[in-house]
This record gives C-alpha cells, sequence and structure tokens, in this order.
C-alpha cells in the first residue's frame, strides 16, 4: 500500500521473501503496487475487479518461478462497496469503460489458462478501441477549436506528507534540519537527512489526518508528548500513535476504520 512507508514496505518484503525461501506458508493482502516490480511469489492470487492489463499483471505474482508441480491459480471477482452496493470498489479507481470490456471478457472466457493470455488481451484492446468514445480534447482538435483549454490529467486531489515516528529518531532529525543554518557547508547534511526521513513519509489527504486530529483533541501520553501534531510543512506521528493512527503492516488507519482494526490489529486500541 501506499499508505506504508517505503523503510516498513521494503521490511515487509523482505520477510515476504525470507518466507518463500524457507517454503513457509504467507499471505499477503496488498495494493496494485505488488503489480510490477516486485519478485514474489504465490500459489494463489485473488484479485478484485481490474482492468485485464492489470489482472495479468496481478497473475504474474503466481507461480511465478515455475516451481510447482501443478498451476497457480488466479481468482477475479468484483467487490463491493458496503456503503452503497450499487458500486463496485473498483469504480473509485478505474474508468467504466476499462471495467465494462474486462467484465465482458471475463464473462465469456470464464476460465482461461496461461497459454491463451496472449490472445485474451488482443482481445481486450481490440473490443477497447472499438467501445471508446472520443473526449472533449480530440473532439475540439477535429473540430479545429484550437482556442479551447482542456487539462491533460485529471485533477489531483491535494495530500499532505505524514512522517511516521516508531521510536523518536524522526523527531530528532526533524530538530536537526530545522537547526541547521542555510549554508552551502550543510547542504549535504540537509540532503542526507531529507532522504532518511522520506524512508518514513507517506502522503495522505488533510481531511483524513483533520479527522484523526479532531478525534484525539490533544491527547496527551503522560505529561508532555501528544500523539499527532502539525506544522505548515508536514504532519508527525509519535511514537504513541504506532498501532493506533498507522500500523507498521496495514499503513495509514483512517478514523472511520479504526474501531474495525482495534478488534483485529495486535496493539491496537481506540483513544
Amino acid at each position: 500500500s501506499r499508505w506504508l512507508t517505503p523503510w516498513d514496505r521494503q521490511h515487509i518484503l523482505e520477510e515476504l521473501l525470507r518466507l518463500e525461501q524457507a517454503g513457509k506458508p504467507r499471505c499477503l493482502i496488498a495494493t496494485q503496487v505488488v503489480e510490477a516490480g516486485v519478485d514474489l511469489d504465490f500459489d494463489l492470487v485473488f484479485r478484485d475487479l481490474a482492468p485485464f492489463d492489470s489482472i495479468v499483471q496481478a497473475a504474474g505474482r503466481c507461480n511465478r518461478h515455475a516451481k510447482r508441480d501443478k498451476p497457480g491459480e488466479l481468482w477475479v471477482a468484483e467487490l463491493e462497496d458496503d456503503e452503497d452496493r450499487d458500486r463496485s470498489l473498483a469504480s473509485y479507481v478505474y474508468r467504466s469503460t476499462l471495467l465494462n470490456q474486462t467484465r465482458n471478457l471475463l464473462q465469456e472466457y470464464m476460465t482461461f489458462s496461461e497459454d491463451q493470455i496472449a490472445l485474451a488481451v488482443v482481445e481486450y484492446y481490440h473490443r477497447l478501441s472499438n467501445s471508446v468514445i472520443p473526449d472533449e480534447l480530440w473532439t475540439d482538435v477535429v473540430k479545429g477549436h484550437w482556442g479551447t483549454v482542456h487539462p491533460l490529467y485529471p485533477e489531483q486531489i491535494p495530500e499532505d506528507s505524514l512522517l511516521i515516528d516508531r521510536d523518536g529518531s524522526v523527531a530528532k532529525l526533524l530538530e536537526e534540519l530545522q537547526s541547521l543554518p542555510l549554508t552551502i557547508e550543510n547542504l549535504s547534511r540537509r540532503r542526507t537527512i531529507n532522504r532518511l526521513l522520506s524512508q518514513h513519509a507517506i502522503n495522505v489527504r488533510p481531511k483524513l489526518l483533520e479527522e484523526w486530529e479532531n478525534r484525539l483533541g490533544g491527547f496527551m501520553i503522560g505529561d508532555k508528548q501528544e500523539i499527532l501534531t502539525r506544522t505548515a510543512s508536514w504532519w508527525l506521528l509519535h511514537p504513541p500513535g504506532i498501532e493506533k493512527v498507522y500500523s507498521p503492516e496495514a499503513g495509514f488507519i483512517p478514523l472511520k476504520y479504526s474501531e474495525q482494526y482495534a478488534l483485529l490489529g495486535p496493539k491496537g486500541a481506540n483513544p
């Protein structure tokens, strides 16, 4: 998940590889970040509905090293939103055109083997090209409306940086960074500190962080340490917030899911 810090994500991958090499059972619940560039191998992959090419990417984590006597299996299901049963979770992430063509293809090919994937991918893109409706940008180009301006990318939802401090070391780095004068002599050290801090940083929508801030309401541990603080540049989660606001295994925990995590997490607790 992108709500895991790079440091935690790397350690999870290392642990999965260690278990794989030891031949021990393992189970990973992850977002699509594991679909490319991650050398993991599982007997079974369960994937929520996605564009067909993303499903094929997920299949690449199944029997990746071809060490098993029988083929691995990939199962695809369409998960529903608990709060809106008429809408799938995939619809919040992917365009309807991509999902519709994937549904149609999977309904016709309820099962298929690895040697059929290449033809299925060609069929998917063929159907996709025939179903795409020209967008406003292309329509204006064809009509010669050169003065009309269209954004090239969808509007991005703003996010804030959240630094995860598990043992107090991140706070010390921040203190050092803030104490260093902005001089040429300190440039190298400032870059080193920023690189170290980036290993413990994630991006989260401000609304989700503010919900936690309001819930905690200046909640203090002992007589001086807060759980969550913020400046104009970033938010800082102090050690008491681990397993409450952030989990090294699950990542950032939105407030609305904190009670569920408290029941499942190893040390989860509500403020």
